[in-house]
């Protein structure tokens, strides 16, 4: 919040001396104009706010304990970016310093602080807040909330008179444009031959940060994605499209796709962990490059093209690809457009891209070259996996990729795909192609 309007006794400087009498009443007039103005701060005092009549608010309704991560108390917050008219006064004028080209880490910070200063609102935690609260505790969905406001302690405080929860409400223009690339990649791809005829075609990704996770502001959005900022420190290249069938088979000896989705061109589903290791290590090993999966921070990284701007499904209808939709008809990869830097299917209907990590919520606090957990007990064997469906595309979504058996056919949630990634510096090339493991 901004800093509070310092009042002093001085003499107004517009001509003859004014009488301390009426130096007071300018005084008050001004202590009075600051408090109906949405974006007062008189810290210490409770005021009303817009004239004490009740207004309404519509935005992502969240829960300061287990999304915004402050304190234990679980009181109900609500960014406005609709509502009476006050409210869409302030939500223009936030906009209007929205940035013209893609946030870096710094411009998502100064954004996330505008918002918090202009259009945040603490809910009064009452009994009519209390009967809905549950409906923010661990998911970011907008709600309408009406209700007198005051200005206390530098922050908003409603008094719900009513709350509707899960309603629709349409993000702002500004908010679903496209990602453009603060940088783009200079270095060559990289081929991984497979066989004479086959190879895995990987990008360059340059090295870089971003806010990791979901915007505090953005829906929907779940109590796990918590925004911290990652840095990137090596360039690192990505396969342009999640590992086929073809490649997958040429490499094992077989293919765990179930039968009805088979196809070549197709993308290899629900790989057993174990295999996906070994198919790293095997394509390594021929190949003379370091091929792994990627980690959480590298998939979501080259996933929003290196910016730290808001992922709302909106803005990847393009994009995304309807691979590893079991509800659906088998479609081979590079049926949908590329990102900004070329990666095909990197949006995908339920299909979640293992990486590396084991799972776990994100946390605050700024990290380099994220690895994950060591270990997470409550989540043993389960891997962090990203670029699925749930209540819409968005590349910083988490689920997850166990270790252990995979879903069976009823699960109509999830299924399992995987892309590489290789590391910018080799070991020794071994001059081989990977290769089928022989016939026992």
């Amino acid at each position: 919040m901004s800093s509070p309007m310092l009042l002093r006794e001085a003499p107004l400087r517009c001509g003859a001396p004014v009488s301390r009498g009426l130096q007071t009443a300018v005084a008050l007039l001004a202590l009075v104009l600051v408090a109906l103005s949405p974006g007062a701060v008189f810290a210490g005092k409770s005021m009303p706010l817009f004239g004490g009549d009740e207004i309404t608010i519509r935005g992502p309704y969240l829960c300061l304990a287990n999304q915004l991560r402050q304190g234990d108390q679980h009181v109900g917050v609500v960014y406005a970016f609709d509502g009476s008219e006050q409210v869409q006064a302030a939500v223009k004028k936030v906009l209007s310093q929205y940035p013209p080209q893609a946030m870096d880490v710094a411009a998502a910070g100064r954004f996330q602080d505008l918002l918090d200063r202009d259009l945040l609102y603490y809910l009064e935690p009452n009994e009519v807040e209390k009967k809905v609260h549950g409906e923010c505790e661990w998911w970011g969905w907008p709600a309408e909330v009406t209700g007198p406001v005051v200005l206390r302690d530098g922050k908003r405080w409603m008094t719900p008179t009513a709350v509707r929860p899960n309603i629709t409400l349409q993000p702002p223009a500004e908010f679903t444009r496209k990602d453009k690339p603060l940088v783009m990649p200079k270095g060559q791809p990289i081929e991984l031959k497979i066989t004479d005829k086959l190879a895995i075609r990987c990008l360059p990704i340059p090295a870089g940060s971003l806010v990791c996770g979901s915007p505090l502001w953005q829906w929907p959005r779940c109590h796990d994605e918590y925004p911290h900022e990652v840095e990137l420190t090596r360039d690192f290249h990505l396969a342009e499209t999640p590992i086929t069938q073809e490649v997958f088979e040429a490499v094992m000896g077989r293919d765990p796709t179930p039968e009805a989705r088979r196809g070549p061109q197709n993308p290899v589903e629900d790989v057993p962990w174990a295999d996906i290791q070994e198919f790293c290590r095997r394509v390594s090993q021929a190949t003379g490059m370091n091929v792994r999966l990627p980690t959480a921070a590298e998939f979501q990284y080259a996933a929003r093209v290196g910016t730290s701007d808001a992922c709302f499904p909106g803005k990847y209808v393009d994009q995304e690809s309807n691979i590893g939709n079991k509800n659906a008809e088998a479609v081979p990869v590079k049926t949908k457009q590329p990102s900004a830097w070329g990666l095909y299917d990197i949006y995908t209907y339920y299909g979640w891209q293992a990486c590396s990590d084991l799972y776990d919520r994100y946390e605050p606090g700024k990290l380099a070259d994220p690895q994950g957990p060591p270990y997470n007990p409550m989540q043993q064997g389960r891997h962090m996996a990203l670029g699925g469906d749930q209540y819409g595309v968005r590349p910083n979504i988490m689920y997850w990729y166990d270790e252990g058996p995979t879903p069976g056919p009823g699960d109509t949630h999830w299924v399992g795909l995987f892309r590489v990634a290789v590391e910018v510096a080799p070991p020794a090339a071994s001059g081989g192609a990977a290769s089928a493991p022989p016939e026992k």
